[in-house]
């Protein structure tokens, strides 16, 4: 394995967090030691959704421990996942950075599989995403990921094994027109963006990588916590139902 093949120039992370105080410093940590010996120069652009613990005081005290440069942004409301990682996304975009690389602050992932995005992104691919093969959530959640597919296939034709998978890198020309069409308000953009990826004249590889559970103190975390592990919460029923509709409108947009 050579390590030269993995390497990229700049690029950004575009990070989503809400109350990841817990864990999000063990993972920009694990991810700045791999970061810094495949790229020039990187960038965590970490924008947080108003959290309730204190995710912006960890994260603005990371800068003076890491090798890239920590970029703290907090919305002016809590405006969910979806929003988010939009406004990561921008953010990321106006360092400057060659690539963009988007991953949750749950810390679901594994630095090390960023060699395997940079690898594939080195031997030409404008758009690489990961597909979690095994995955450490609810039994909801891995439903809702098993189904997706097959959806978005038969309503799009658009053929990909994990759709909203979050650990995703592009070459900063192949994402701006893809991102300038999903709509700013979007509860999954990651869907959206599948979509417009299968329509997009750039080549697409899809990765098999590592998935685990949430870093920190809980293993599910605050955004879906409302109800038992056996029933699906009330909260992720209402916010299906909304996505769903967003879905309906974006078809008849294309």
């Amino acid at each position: 394995m050579n390590p030269k093949n993995d390497r990229i120039s700049t690029v950004a992370l575009a990070i989503p967090a809400y109350n990841e105080a817990d864990g999000i410093a063990g993972f920009l940590s694990d991810l700045d030691e791999v970061l810094a010996e495949l790229t020039d120069q990187h960038w965590f652009v970490v924008v947080n959704d108003v959290s309730t613990d204190n995710t912006a005081e960890v994260v603005e005290a990371l800068d003076a421990t890491l090798d890239g440069s920590v970029i703290a942004i907090t919305n002016d409301v809590n405006s969910g996942h979806g929003p988010t990682v939009l406004n990561a996304y921008r953010a990321a975009i106006d360092t400057g950075a060659e690539w963009i690389l988007q991953v949750d602050g749950d810390g679901q992932f594994e630095a090390e599989d960023l060699r395997l995005l940079f690898r594939h992104a080195n031997a030409g691919a404008p758009i690489v995403t990961g597909e979690r093969t095994v995955r450490f959530d609810p039994w909801y959640r891995r439903v809702v990921t098993k189904t997706l597919p097959h959806a978005l296939r038969l309503a799009f034709g658009a053929k990909r094994r994990d759709i909203n998978c979050p650990f995703r890198l592009y070459r900063c020309d192949a994402l701006l027109p893809i991102l300038d069409q999903v709509p700013g308000d979007s509860l999954t953009p990651h869907v959206l963006m599948t979509v417009l990826e299968s329509r997009s004249p750039h080549r697409h590889v899809e990765v098999p990588v590592q998935h685990r559970p949430r870093r920190g103190d809980s293993e599910v975390g605050t955004t879906w916590r409302e109800g038992r592990d056996l029933f699906i919460p009330m909260k992720l029923v209402r916010f299906l139902g909304d996505a769903l509709k967003q879905l309906i409108v974006f078809r008849k947009s294309l």
